[in-house]
């Protein structure tokens, strides 16, 4: 079983708990302890997801900064040569 699966099982487990006490309670305090279930639950069940986007927006941002960086080399190393006097 894969890591990313344990996450799955684990928020579906917190969702199930919530909707269960969310269903079952009758008191507020528990009510809002349902919701602190279901919220948990959801962002465990989501969190490999956001963590494979947060990579990919990382390497977007690691990627794009280089480019930016050799074009800039590209466009001194044209300068320089081209503000060289042949004689």
């Amino acid at each position: 079983m894969g890591i990313e699966k344990g996450f799955r099982i684990l928020g579906a487990l917190g969702l199930a708990a919530g909707a269960l006490l969310y269903r079952s309670s009758e008191n507020p305090s528990q009510k809002y302890a349902a919701r602190g279930l279901l919220a948990t639950g959801t962002a465990i069940f989501f969190l490999p997801e956001a963590v494979r986007a947060a990579s990919r927006a990382g390497e977007n941002i690691a990627d794009s900064v280089y480019r930016q960086h050799v074009i800039k080399s590209l466009e001194r190393d044209i300068n320089d040569y081209s503000s060289q006097q042949f004689v």
